[in-house]
Parts: structure tokens; sequence; C-alpha cells
């Protein structure tokens, strides 16, 4: 789950800019009340939280909606709605039939990665990337077919989005040091890890940067530049701050919901 996915991807790379990455214009009916929606429940959720579990899934929860969202207004031409609908309905029903905390948890993670999946389809105009993409989701099923576990299934689904992730963010232009970087980090963060819960930290922060790093190469006016700023200043922040795991694992599914509502802003035209 390391270098040579990385490795691969950067191959791929070497074809992909041969072609034009644009991201297809998002439909704007309902989008911004799309948005505005997700955003009040996420508020409304914490409110009521009384655990930083209870965060966390909700983090979780608002990360899978606010990517169907993305998902469904780049679906200019609905090729893509039978798959969000399916990710969807399986997403609703596992929550439904969790049985803890924790089976949310890694529920939302797996379909958040299989978006993102989708994601990357609609913007990879090349096509090398969405291979990558399936191969990746694939393998995250392999792996998940081999464990009963529910942490391991958690570490699952947060690294493999982190995977995805790291094939958007070539597929909109990010800068590709900086995709690097978030990357080595990834990788010289997990080979420390001794606990699941570092796993999950790692996964999370990692989310969050290469989704700073997606924002940005969307914001092409800097209109976002000072809120993309202003996120990742309160990850750094409350990181410092925390005195808990759970409370930097929160810290990280807060702060990727709030970057993905700029991303979804910056898909209007």
């Amino acid at each position: 789950m390391k270098k040579t996915l990385k490795r691969t991807l950067s191959l791929l790379l070497a074809f992909v800019m041969l072609a034009s990455l644009s991201l297809p214009a998002c439909a704007a009916s309902d989008y911004e009340s799309d948005i505005a929606r997700v955003m009040k429940n996420f508020s409304k959720t914490d409110d009521k939280a009384t655990t930083a579990n209870d965060q966390i899934v909700n983090g979780r929860i608002k990360t899978v909606e606010m990517l169907e969202v993305i998902a469904n207004e780049l679906d200019t031409e609905g090729k893509y709605t039978r798959s969000i609908s399916r990710i969807m309905d399986t997403f609703r029903q596992n929550d439904s039939s969790a049985k803890s905390e924790f089976e949310q948890m890694y529920n939302a993670a797996y379909q958040a990665a299989e978006l993102l999946g989708v994601i990357v389809h609609e913007t990879d105009k090349g096509g090398y990337l969405s291979s990558y993409a399936e191969q990746t989701l694939e393998h995250m099923w392999d792996i998940d077919s081999e464990t009963n576990l529910v942490d391991d299934k958690i570490v699952i689904g947060t690294y493999y989005t982190v995977y995805i992730l790291e094939a958007l963010a070539y597929a909109v232009d990010a800068d590709e040091d900086a995709i690097e970087d978030v990357m080595d980090t990834f990788d010289s963060e997990n080979n420390k890890a001794q606990y699941f819960s570092n796993q999950v930290i790692n996964g999370t922060y990692r989310t969050v940067e290469l989704l700073e790093l997606v924002a940005s190469a969307l914001d092409k006016n800097g209109i976002f530049k000072s809120d993309i700023s202003s996120i990742m200043s309160t990850l750094r922040r409350q990181d410092n701050s925390a005195k808990h795991v759970n409370h930097q694992i929160t810290n990280g599914t807060y702060r990727t919901v709030q970057m993905l509502e700029i991303i979804a802003y910056e898909c209007l035209p």
C-alpha cells in the first residue's frame, strides 16, 4: 500500500500529461443548496455529539455526502448516475445496519474512496488515472476480504482514500512536488505508526493535505486562498492542542468536510 502504488502513478503521469485534464463545469441547479444542506446538518450533528467518536462519525458521513454532491454535479451527461446511486445505497444500508460507531466509520471510509474513484473518472480526460483508480479500488476490496477486524477495515478505507485522492490531485493538475511530499510523509508516518489510531490520524491528515492541493489547483483566481489557508491553520492548531488521538482524528475528518465544501463551491460555473 505504499511506494509501489506511488511509483505506478508516477509512470502513468508521463502519459497523462499528454492529455487535457481540465475539470468539467458543474451544473449550478440546486448545487449551492445541496452544499448548504450538508453543512447545516454537519453543524447540527456536531452540536448533538457527546463524544469524540460521535464527531468522527459525523465527519465521515458528511464527507460521503459532500462527495456525493460533487460527483453528481460533475456528472453532466448522467454517465455515472447509476454508479453514484449504487454507492450511496450501499452506504445508507450499511450505515443503518451498523452495530457500532466503528462499523459506521469504516463503511463511510470505503464509500468515500468509491465516490472519489467516480470523481477521478469524471475529471480524467486521458483515462490513465481512471484505470489506476479502478485497480486501486479493486485492491482495497481484495485486502478487505482478508480481515474481519473493524480496526483494520477503518485503516484500509482511510488509506485507500489517500491513494485515490493522489490520483485526483494529479487529474486536476495540482503541484506535483507537493503531491509527492504529502505521499512521502504518508509513507514515513505509516512506518512510525505503532497503533491503528496512529494510522488513521496519518490517513485523515494526509487526506486534508491532498484536498488542500486539489482546492488550490482549482482556485485559479485566488478567491478561496484565505479560506484554504484558514482550514490548514486550524488543522495545525487543533493538532497541537489535542489531548487524545480521537481529538486528532476528529480534527482531520472535520477539516476534510470543510475543504470539500470549498472544492464544491469551486466547481460552480
